[in-house]
């Protein structure tokens, strides 16, 4: 049983309260990022063996699970919207603005410019 916190983990009200964080967060896996990552992943787990932190951040850096600039391309989104629509879980496509919101990965962009 869920209980009475049911909602959403990231709702539009708590990215919104920690959207300075998030943007921290967001720039530290960026090429740029690699010593405030590995601070911020010692502190997290100081007792983790320091090759763990670097190859967490290896593996970041090679993977790259996230957007190099940080911002989803339209063809991106209409490719997961087709998808969607191919699957039935979505009917039509969605206007670009109606679908994501990259306020917060531009956010993180203005942070990694001013460092």
């Amino acid at each position: 049983m869920l209980g009475r916190r049911a909602a959403p983990l990231y709702s539009c009200k708590r990215i919104n309260y920690r959207q300075s964080q998030l943007c921290k967060v967001i720039g530290i896996v960026s090429p740029s990022g690699q010593d405030p990552f590995l601070s911020a992943r010692r502190a997290v787990f100081p007792s983790a063996p320091e090759r763990e932190h670097a190859s967490e951040w290896n593996i970041l850096q090679k993977i790259k699970p996230f957007a190099t600039d940080l911002l989803l391309s339209p063809e991106r989104v209409r490719y997961m919207q087709q998808l969607n629509i191919d699957f039935n879980v979505q009917k039509t496509m969605l206007p670009l603005d109606q679908v994501v919101d990259m306020s917060l990965a531009r956010d993180a962009l203005k942070l990694i410019d001013s460092t």
